[in-house]
């Protein structure tokens, strides 16, 4: 679930769930809504926040720009379309970093209570504890429609998603423990969304997450922690061959580091776009180019850093026209709280 994996709290709170409620009070499923315009309970004006420590960017973007459907809930794993009119991303209703302290930061953006058993999506109350993927499409430059639950994370939740096209999508699935999370894919038939279907060929025990496919179909990056060569978390690559995925290969140096190594982006099925921590532990978004040969064993450049900021950046993405770059950004108010926004930058 990108950064919020990374920050190792998002466990918390979809995997002890009984912890979660018994710190609920049982006579409040309305906590309280806060827009970014004024202070949080906290006292903290991420206004303020945000225009003192936006992230900076390579000189080929111009400066970044806060996304208003942004919130003072937590959202995470942002996606844009490949034409650049819909914007995904997952939402929870929690300060992740006050955990075990069950502290509301965030709106209830779905009161229509459309998840299964009658619960709001990405809402945690004492009746549920979840983090749904939501939509929304662009109106103007930078105005966007009210945000919506998927339609595919209404029966499950479903993390990272990311559409080949109309009718297919991926993503992964299974918050049960630390360890377990499955990449997968759903297509629409007849207006309808199935029932999804594991990707088996690339699934382990450990976590696949962060699933990226190509608008063909036919290449696969995502990040995982099983163990290899390198340490901590590393992107991995699959290919459709015959229809069927292959077994994945570790991506070689430079895309991995003995670090954390994440959110992997191809664009143009030439240049990838990750996140890591290989400088000081910090996120920050690297890109580099494939300068020779096939995606698993050829030669990549040198990675240069495209975004970066004082705590965290990360889950890039860009539409098929390169326009801008979508991504997460976790601001720090300096007095030990913590929110995660939606950002871009336009491409100069």
């Amino acid at each position: 679930m990108g950064l919020i994996k990374w920050i190792l709290i998002i466990a918390a709170v979809l995997i002890i769930g009984v912890v979660i409620i018994g710190s609920l009070d049982k006579n409040n499923d309305n906590p309280p809504s806060n827009t970014n315009n004024t202070p949080t309970p906290s006292g903290v004006n991420w206004n303020e926040v945000r225009t003192n420590s936006v992230a900076k960017v390579s000189s080929d973007f111009n400066a970044p720009k806060y996304i208003p459907i942004s919130s003072e809930g937590w959202e995470d794993s942002e996606y844009i379309s490949q034409d650049g009119n819909t914007l995904y991303f997952i939402y929870l209703n929690l300060d992740l970093l006050e955990l075990p302290k069950v502290v509301f930061v965030g709106p209830n953006r779905d009161p229509e209570k459309s998840c299964k058993n009658g619960v709001s999506c990405g809402y945690v109350s004492s009746k549920s504890q979840r983090g749904d993927t939501f939509y929304a499409t662009k109106l103007g430059d930078n105005s966007w429609s009210t945000p919506k639950p998927h339609p595919l994370t209404l029966d499950e939740p479903v993390h990272g998603i990311v559409l080949v096209n109309d009718n297919k999508a991926y993503f992964h699935i299974g918050e049960e423990g630390p360890q377990e999370t499955q990449i997968a894919y759903s297509e629409k038939v007849n207006g309808e969304w199935s029932e999804h279907k594991e990707v088996t060929t690339v699934n382990t025990k450990y976590r696949e997450d962060d699933v990226y496919v190509n608008p063909s179909d036919d290449k696969m990056f995502f990040w995982s922690t099983r163990p290899d060569s390198f340490g901590k978390k590393n992107i991995y690559y699959s290919e459709k061959v015959n229809g069927e995925w292959q077994a994945p290969a570790l991506m070689p140096e430079p895309i991995n580091s003995n670090e954390d190594d994440m959110h992997p982006f191809l664009f143009k099925d030439k240049t990838l776009y990750f996140s890591s921590g290989r400088t000081d532990g910090r996120l920050r978004i690297y890109r580099s180019a494939l300068l020779s040969g096939d995606i698993a064993t050829g030669t990549w450049s040198t990675p240069e850093v495209i975004v970066e900021s004082n705590f965290a950046v990360g889950e890039p993405t860009l539409p098929a026209d390169g326009s801008r770059l979508y991504f997460l950004q976790i601001f720090n108010s300096g007095t030990g709280k913590y929110n995660a926004d939606l950002m871009y930058a336009e491409k100069k």
